[in-house]
């Protein structure tokens, strides 16, 4: 059995910063994956922003889990 603990990374304003991250392509891997699998279950596609539109704000938590010796096994973007 693997025992895994979840941890977020420091406050990252943009993804411009988090490109300055040494491991930034194991999270730029993760951010792809997911936003890959959600085209495929169909949740989520870029549209055109219409006319007037309210826009509700997001961001992207950089987390990762590591295993009981603290070795970094996912990378969760």
């Amino acid at each position: 059995m693997l025992a895994a603990a979840m941890h977020t990374i420091g406050e990252l304003e943009t993804i411009q910063q988090s490109k300055l991250c040494s491991n930034w392509p194991e999270w730029e891997e993760a951010l792809k994956h997911k936003i890959a699998q959600h085209k495929s279950l169909g949740t989520w596609k870029l549209v055109q922003l219409p006319q007037h539109a309210n826009i509700v704000g997001s961001c992207w938590v950089f987390c990762y889990k590591v295993d009981l010796t603290d070795k970094i096994v996912k990378y969760k973007g």
